[in-house]
């Protein structure tokens, strides 16, 4: 897990460092989570390398959180916590130089403790893996992804620029495709 930043989101020589960070890890065959990233809090094996003291009383279940927004994942965790809803694990991507979403979703999709998955999505990288990973997680009958896609206005797509280095297509065209997939956005 790589936390720091400056990397993709930080401008050309951020995202050669990248490239050099994903490259390394491929060749040794790293799975490497980030860079950009907070971590996670696995809360059914209690285990949480990430950058916020979790709740105290962490109340397991079996809603997986998986988001391109550290943030985000974290003021989901805040609302569930506030409900007493049980989650299963935080997990921010970050800049997704090796691993990504489809690659989490695929997890999710075999991981036993998971019924259900919300997702928050800034940008597709990996358009293919994440088709894989939402077919997966269709294949083993968890419940809908629950998405809450990014970038529906200029002043969104410009803090999504700023906040991972990526850049946001057709919106439209995004969340068409990822109906298709079964998801529901909200």
């Amino acid at each position: 897990m790589v936390v720091s930043s400056g990397f993709a989101e930080a401008g050309e020589e951020g995202r050669a460092l990248q490239a050099e960070l994903r490259e390394r890890a491929l060749a040794n065959r790293l799975p490497v989570l980030g860079p950009n990233v907070e971590g996670f809090v696995n809360y059914v094996d209690r285990v949480a390398p990430y950058g916020t003291t979790p709740p105290a009383e962490p109340v397991p279940g079996t809603i997986s959180v998986i988001s391109q927004s550290g943030t985000v994942a974290w003021s989901m965790n805040q609302q569930a916590s506030d409900r007493a809803v049980g989650l299963r694990i935080i997990l921010g991507v970050g800049n997704e130089a090796v691993l990504g979403l489809g690659e989490m979703f695929e997890w999710a999709a075999g991981d036993p403790h998971t019924k259900v998955v919300a997702s928050y999505i800034e940008t597709m990288r990996d358009v293919d893996g994440i088709g894989r990973g939402l077919d997966a997680l269709r294949s083993a009958k968890k419940a809908v992804l629950i998405c809450a896609p990014a970038g529906r206005s200029e002043a969104a797509r410009r803090s999504i620029v700023a906040h991972t280095g990526a850049l946001v297509g057709n919106t439209g065209l995004r969340d068409a495709w990822l109906r298709g997939h079964g998801v529901v956005l909200v």
